[in-house]
């Protein structure tokens, strides 16, 4: 009898457990049907499909909610920082670029171990890309989850380069050579790269400083390295580049659309270009004209050593829908839908199992070398202080680039003024 009903008893509190679970579920559920907010680029936002594309079909799938809010770079970092430090949790899911994790932004997101480790096989996540993985993880913690990657390609128009007998280039003094000689025998720029003060200079200067294996910063972050030699070499070759005519005129202006355009409309017989961008250079081309190859390097360097940047899906931790948001977070990160942004959207993968499928070669005929170059290349460094970097370098490169000072002299005074940051 006191046997029965210790069981009978045993049964009454599996029982209240089970109801007490199937509450708390529901109101979990009730929690993750959201809405979800997302902060995202514009770019980023198109390489979903837009309206109507996987978000719609997310909401479709799960009856969960999202509502989408579109920033340029600056401003989306400025509007998540703002509102993570207020705490209000508006953004649940933003997406944000490798440069900036670091403490002041790391320590307002959700780590996601957990959810990862609760996903299941079928989510796939050691098919991730490792490095992009590890410039995520911080203090040993996952706090936010890949989702469109790329690296450094140069492509070039093979019509051009045919015309004027030039092989492709493989060293950083074969390309500036091969610039000068296109721009000196035609009416055509021979190199265009990104000259628009900011963060798309400081970029496409990125790509090349660490083609001549250079770097801002030493492994700690706590001392400028840039007045080295690799970083007086780099500045000589935008300096070389620009003031020989061998760049467009209106270099210091320049930006992506542009950019594309001339290497597009023959304007250009090369360009340093983020990788993804070839989706964007063939859309309104001959592809049978663009030619690819790994970034040229300097002697001693890597062949294709550039610059890989990534953004990434992260959660904020004051988040009041977290598992709807990192439902969201999984959607756009899994297999399936990764490949299918990259063949439909030119979204640039983070799984390396998309460079393999049939349809992204199709479209995209370098993912090998693409993945090579990945390997090969380096990210922006992860410091609290780099948008103000970012200014100081724009800055004094630019005054380089119209003569005001020689490659030495903005090397010194880069690391002068960034100095006091670190």
């Amino acid at each position: 009898m006191i046997l029965n009903r210790a069981r009978t008893f045993g049964q009454l509190i599996l029982l209240v457990i089970g109801m007490l679970a199937i509450q708390v579920s529901a109101s979990a559920t009730a929690q993750d049907q959201g809405p979800v907010t997302l902060l995202i680029h514009p770019t980023l936002y198109e390489a979903t499909g837009g309206d109507g594309g996987l978000i719609g079909e997310f909401t479709e799938q799960t009856g969960i909610e999202v509502n989408v809010v579109t920033a340029p770079s600056d401003q989306l970092r400025e509007k998540a920082v703002i509102d993570y430090v207020a705490g209000t949790g508006r953004y649940d899911v933003a997406t944000l670029q490798s440069a900036w994790m670091n403490d002041e932004v790391t320590s307002f997101l959700q780590p996601l171990d957990e959810y990862v480790d609760q996903a299941g096989q079928d989510y796939d996540f050691d098919g991730i890309i490792a490095s992009l993985i590890n410039v995520n993880t911080v203090s040993d913690r996952l706090v936010a989850m890949p989702f469109r990657g790329g690296t450094t390609m140069l492509y070039y128009r093979k019509d051009i380069l045919d015309d004027v007998g030039i092989d492709v280039p493989q060293t950083m003094e074969e390309l500036l050579a091969a610039a000068q000689k296109v721009s000196s025998e035609s009416d055509t720029a021979g190199l265009v790269i990104r000259g628009k003060p900011g963060f798309e200079m400081q970029q496409d200067f990125s790509r090349t400083l660490f083609a001549f294996g250079g770097s801002y910063l030493n492994e700690d972050s706590t001392e400028c390295v840039l007045d080295e030699p690799a970083g007086v070499e780099t500045i000589r070759f935008w300096s070389e580049l620009n003031q020989s005519a061998a760049a467009p005129a209106d270099m210091l202006s320049l930006g992506r659309d542009a950019t594309i355009r001339l290497l597009q409309t023959g304007d250009a017989a090369m360009g340093i270009y983020f990788s993804p961008y070839y989706g964007r250079i063939v859309a309104d081309v001959d592809p049978n004209l663009i030619g690819w190859a790994l970034m040229p390097t300097a002697e001693g360097v890597e062949p294709g050593r550039g610059l890989n940047t990534l953004w990434s899906l992260a959660m904020d931790v004051s988040s009041s829908h977290k598992d709807a948001a990192w439902q969201l977070i999984q959607w756009l990160s899994n297999s399936e839908n990764q490949t299918t942004m990259a063949v439909e959207f030119a979204n640039a993968p983070v799984r390396e199992s998309v460079y393999q499928e049939p349809a992204f070669i199709e479209k995209n005929p370098m993912g090998e070398e693409w993945l090579a170059a990945t390997a090969a290349s380096d990210f922006d460094p992860t410091h609290a202080r780099w948008p103000e970097m970012v200014d100081i370098i724009s800055v004094e490169l630019t005054a380089a680039l119209e003569g005001d000072q020689t490659p030495d002299q903005a090397a010194q005074d880069i690391c002068r003024r960034i100095e006091p940051l670190l």
